[in-house]
């Protein structure tokens, strides 16, 4: 497949496409203006990627580099390869790079699932702007123990309902664990519970 069947194709996805470049374009900007002196000065921007070779969900970064949008901004964008986001953000820190693009990874796949059980002793709906659910299982292994504390955080009104409906009684929940959420939007806890059982 030609690069300028690529080029052509990425073009009349319209919408899309144009969209990705305006959010390319807008990283970039965004990492400039960090500091006043070096965005007034700087012309060259070294932009990492968080992947080994470039796939079909950055491929908007090297196109708008080849269509001539970041020279059009004035701006010589030079785009490394670094595998793994948790490489950008330290390269970033370090000073090497001057923009880091993330990695949605840690939201879509999940390091750990499994089952917790006990009592949910607090289950609320938090957030200023990004409202969640956020939960304590109370889980007591052998009576007149002190219970182990586990902080969840359920993504879905139903399944919200279904706990609220199951206070008092011992439950099962069933979790999945993301690392490395980007932010406390997704929920303040890496722990996403998406289905509960009454344990008689």
């Amino acid at each position: 497949m030609s690069e300028t069947w690529r080029t052509s194709g990425l073009l009349r996805s319209t919408s899309g496409a144009r969209a990705a470049i305006a959010t390319a374009l807008g990283l970039v900007s965004l990492g400039l203006a960090a500091g006043e002196a070096a965005a007034q000065t700087k012309r060259e921007v070294n932009f990492g990627l968080p992947v080994a070779a470039i796939n079909s969900s950055y491929c908007m970064f090297p196109t708008a580099m080849r269509l001539g949008f970041f020279a059009a901004e004035g701006l010589e964008v030079k785009i490394q390869n670094i595998a793994g986001s948790t490489s950008v953000v330290q390269t970033v820190l370090s000073g090497r790079l001057d923009v880091g693009g993330a990695t949605p990874e840690p939201i879509f796949k999940s390091y750990s699932q499994g089952e917790r059980a006990g009592y949910v002793q607090k289950f609320s709906k938090k957030g200023w702007i990004c409202k969640t659910w956020e939960g304590e299982l109370a889980m007591v292994s052998i009576p007149g123990t002190m219970p182990e504390k586990f902080y969840f955080t359920v993504r879905g009104d139903a399944v919200a309902a279904r706990i609220n409906v199951t206070l008092g009684q011992r439950v099962a929940l069933t979790y999945a664990q993301h690392k490395g959420v980007p932010t406390s939007c997704f929920g303040e806890t890496e722990y996403f519970v998406q289905d509960v059982r009454i344990v008689e």
